[in-house]
């Protein structure tokens, strides 16, 4: 990078970084010198069956931290059924695989939870359809008195 000195002529700059220290390989234990844009975050060679151990490594402990994420996940997508699009004004309890959820939780929980489910599907229809009425009243006293 070129700068003006004093006398008026210019001087070159070089700025000379220290090449990162050599680390042992968390894999291998095979000392690297770790690329500098990753700064000490590094902990494998560049050996590819040394990343793919390390990830499987920290894969492991993830999943030992988070035991359970597998299982919720699996009964997740089992619980609901697999089908078309549902329908205007279809029951979307309907598309919910109940037995699994008997099978899994017990017969009362499971009891609870679908009336509960029922519940609130009806309830938000009596809702929309007051709101609907509510704004059809309003837009047809509007027109009337204009």
């Amino acid at each position: 990078m070129p700068c003006t000195t004093a006398t008026g002529g210019t001087a070159i700059i070089a700025i000379m970084k220290k090449p990162p220290r050599k680390r042992p390989c968390s894999v291998c234990g095979q000392l690297f010198r770790p690329d500098p844009r990753v700064r000490g975050r590094q902990r494998t060679c560049l050996d590819p069956g040394c990343q793919q151990e390390l990830h499987r490594q920290t894969c492991a402990a993830w999943h030992d931290r988070n035991p359970e994420w597998d299982r919720e996940t699996r009964l997740r997508k089992t619980l609901l059924k697999d089908g078309p699009a549902l329908a205007a004004g279809a029951d979307p309890t309907g598309r919910f695989n109940w037995e699994r959820a008997r099978d899994e939780m017990g017969g009362q929980p499971a009891a609870v939870i679908e009336e509960l489910a029922k519940y609130l599907v009806g309830w938000v229809r009596d809702e929309i359809r007051r709101e609907a009425l509510k704004n059809m009243a309003i837009t047809s006293l509007r027109i009337g008195s204009a």
